[in-house]
């Protein structure tokens, strides 16, 4: 589980749910660098007298706080250096259900909803970077080990699914924080893969930087993080022969889970997925633009 010590910078994510949907409710992540400017959480905090500050405090005051035009004008500040990833399983649903009727298969005779379920669940995962890792990465840096060729099976989309718990929810859950994971400065934004494509000069400034920013969630998903890290540890092991790294590979995990309690950056986080998810429900998503830095929707950054 490498970690490249000293650290470019961290990043800390929360996530929420718009209900509505059942199984394909979408699914929000918002994630905040290390250095926004979070001097605002604990006098919110204060204000609305909570030990901890969730997106239900902070909605209930939010006009008192815009009418406090300094504090309110660093809470716009660090929205905007927050991504927001929205999972969205229902196009994903649509877009498998038009494919097997045009290919002439008839719904309730040759595939029900709990058939569709599990392949939005797998084609979630399957369109994240860490599907097909090995794979990636040999195309990426023209590296053909005979290591990573035998990692194949473990980063398969299906593989992945069962190692995470096999629901649509936990596909959810992992696709956002790989999406999330994956998101760095040094990337194309022309390409329709954003993390790792055919090779180019900008490939391995992507890993560096991948290697060496720690990522913190909001404690909900163990299996995701044993993943991810997994993915961490290919990576390194794959490139550290080929890369000029900026420092040491420590035994220190990349991806983490902890408390939102302790950290304010979640809970800066936990308003951020808020805020979105009150702009996605009003069906809206071309507006998250307009508050946050920038937005992921199933993997793709939105324009």
């Amino acid at each position: 589980m490498p970690l490249v010590i000293p650290t470019a910078r961290s990043t800390y994510g929360d996530s929420t749910t718009v209900p509505g949907s059942g199984h394909l409710s979408t699914y929000i992540l918002a994630q905040l660098p290390d250095d926004a400017n979070l001097s605002w959480v604990s006098e919110v905090r204060a204000l609305c007298t909570v030990d901890e500050l969730k997106w239900k405090a902070f909605q209930e005051r939010r006009e008192r706080l815009q009418a406090k035009n300094q504090i309110w004008n660093r809470i716009l500040g660090s929205m905007r250096s927050a991504t927001i990833v929205v999972i969205k399983p229902s196009d994903v649903e649509a877009a498998i259900r038009e494919d097997w009727t045009t290919q002439g298969a008839e719904d309730g005779v040759d595939f029900n909803q709990r058939m569709l379920v599990d392949a939005c669940a797998t084609a979630l995962i399957r369109d994240t970077p860490v599907a097909y890792l090995p794979n990636r990465l040999s195309e990426a840096m023209n590296l053909y080990p005979g290591s990573l060729f035998l990692e194949f099976d473990r980063f398969a989309p299906e593989q992945i699914k069962q190692r995470i718990g096999g629901k649509l929810r936990d596909a959810k859950v992992f696709a956002a924080r790989a999406h999330a994971t994956f998101d760095v400065v040094e990337q194309s934004t022309t390409t329709r893969s954003r993390y790792i494509g055919s090779s180019s000069p900008a490939a391995s400034l992507v890993f560096r930087e991948l290697l060496s920013t720690q990522r913190g969630f909001d404690e909900e998903h163990l299996p995701s993080v044993t993943v991810l890290n997994e993915a961490a540890e290919v990576m390194a092991t794959a490139l550290s022969d080929v890369l000029l790294l900026p420092g040491e590979i420590s035994s220190q995990p990349l991806v983490r889970e902890f408390s939102s309690r302790d950290i304010d950056a979640i809970q800066a986080a936990d308003i951020a997925a808020g805020w979105a998810h009150e702009v996605v429900a009003l069906g809206n998503e071309r507006a998250l633009g307009a508050t946050f830095g920038k937005v992921l929707v199933n993997g793709r950054l939105m324009d």
